[in-house]
């Protein structure tokens, strides 16, 4: 009663309209994914120095890390350093992340530290004499004329 029998030509429309929309997903996918390669290789450079800016210990541990890895096992400290430098741009990303994330750990600590133990601050040194003001004095006058009275 309610069941509708399809054609099979609709049936096989849907589905190579299907395989077209994914096959066109997938080219779009594949030159947005070229576009960022290639973006991230020519930035690669700067994020590596901005790595080094941020905080240049994320970089010299990343090298200790990797002389580490050849001290121990030559082979696949070998090959950690050619993967490293064929993935450079990946490299230098994660190295630009990690300084990022290392400054700004380190800036929250230093505001924790401040708040708990309070900051330091510029003093001058004054006078040890006490200060006189203008109505101060009138009244300290007018108070010794009353117990002279």
């Amino acid at each position: 009663m309610g069941y509708r029998q399809e054609s099979n030509g609709d049936s096989t429309t849907r589905s190579i309209t299907g395989i077209v929309v994914m096959i066109v997903f997938f080219i779009g996918m594949f030159i947005i994914a070229r576009f960022v390669l290639k973006l991230l290789y020519w930035l690669s450079p700067l994020l590596f120095i901005g790595a080094l800016i941020l905080d240049y210990r994320t970089v010299v541990g990343y090298g200790q890390w990797l002389v580490s890895l050849v001290k121990r096992n030559t082979v696949t400290g070998v090959l950690a350093i050619l993967a490293s430098l064929i993935f450079f741009p990946f490299v230098s990303a994660y190295l630009l992340g990690k300084a990022y994330l290392s400054k700004k750990s380190k800036d929250i600590q230093e505001e924790q530290r401040r708040q708990r133990e309070g900051d330091l601050i510029d003093f001058e040194e004054m006078d040890s004499r006490p200060l006189e003001f203008p109505e101060m004095e009138r009244r300290r006058r007018s108070e010794e004329d009353d117990l002279i009275v």
